[in-house]
């Protein structure tokens, strides 16, 4: 558990390089580590609960603190994050996602309802507020990383901006619509959809995500 908590934390050890050659993964040098741990942890996916059940994304309650005691509220996003996890497709990252498979957590809780998806044919449903649903875990069901939209933008040929990762995505769907690539841009965001839905059965448990993950794409 110390070497999760230890990359969690950004902190290149012996405990998170023995976790790492462990599973065949070459740590690298220190420096390189921390690098790493900081492109997963601190660029890509957030480890912190309040990004997956809170409305506003806040990084409440830290995973490397749930994980010295785990509770029913660690077992209902604990699924979502290692799928975010092995998204990102890199040796680390799916390494750590392994590791967290083997974390023993209470049964979850009777999922909460989120608020439905806007209406696209509202007037008030713009570009924004589509990136807004779909950049809330709490309300669609996915964590989007930023690492995982770019790739998306790149695979579909499109441009897209630079910041937070509602900017970009919003600025990705823009352009989209822009070079006629929409199509392209929505079935890169469907098929993270699909990875998801078809994850393994402890996601299909939180049943908080798997009511909502059909409906993440409007």
């Amino acid at each position: 558990m110390k070497g999760i908590v230890d990359l969690l934390e950004g902190r290149p050890g012996p405990a998170a390089r023995a976790l790492l050659e462990a599973r065949g993964v070459d740590p690298g040098s220190d420096d390189d580590l921390a690098a790493e741990a900081y492109e997963i942890f601190g660029r890509g996916v957030f480890p912190y609960a309040g990004v997956f059940l809170d409305d506003d994304g806040g990084a409440r309650r830290p995973l490397a603190e749930q994980l010295e005691a785990p509770t029913a509220e660690t077992a209902t996003w604990l699924p979502a994050f290692i799928r975010a996890l092995r998204d990102l497709e890199r040796p680390v990252a799916s390494a750590v996602a392994d590791a967290l498979e083997a974390v023993d957590t209470p049964p979850s809780p009777v999922p909460v309802v989120g608020p439905p998806p806007p209406d696209p044919a509202a007037p008030e449903t713009d570009l924004r507020a589509i990136a807004h649903h779909l950049c809330s875990a709490a309300r669609c069901g996915v964590f989007l990383s930023a690492p995982v939209i770019e790739r998306i933008g790149r695979e579909a040929g499109v441009p897209r901006g630079f910041g937070p990762r509602r900017r970009i995505l919003e600025e990705l769907l823009r352009a989209a619509g822009r070079y006629d690539r929409l199509d392209a841009v929505l079935g890169g965001l469907a098929a993270v959809v699909d990875r998801h839905a078809s994850a393994d059965p402890r996601a299909a448990a939180t049943g908080r995500w798997l009511s909502r993950l059909r409906s993440a794409l409007l």
